[in-house]
């Protein structure tokens, strides 16, 4: 059904994609935080909720969309 073909160039990119939409998940929640002046209590529901929709945005863009890792969450 799929064909995933894994080449070195592709595992690189991969994981230079994932090292950048890491990092701006992580960034998002804090910048929330003071931007608009929230409780220190709601800094873990705010990442995990960024993970959560990076992750979902990624994966359907992966399998229903253009195929590429692009960061379309928070």
């Amino acid at each position: 059904m799929f064909n995933f073909a894994v080449s070195r160039e592709s595992l690189l990119s991969g994981f230079q994609w994932f090292f950048f939409i890491f990092c701006n998940t992580v960034v998002v929640p804090p910048t929330l935080l003071s931007a608009f002046q929230l409780p220190q209590s709601s800094l873990l529901t705010l990442t995990q909720y960024a993970f959560l929709a990076t992750a979902l945005a990624c994966f359907a863009q992966a399998f229903c969309g253009h195929r590429r890792a692009i960061m379309e969450g928070p």
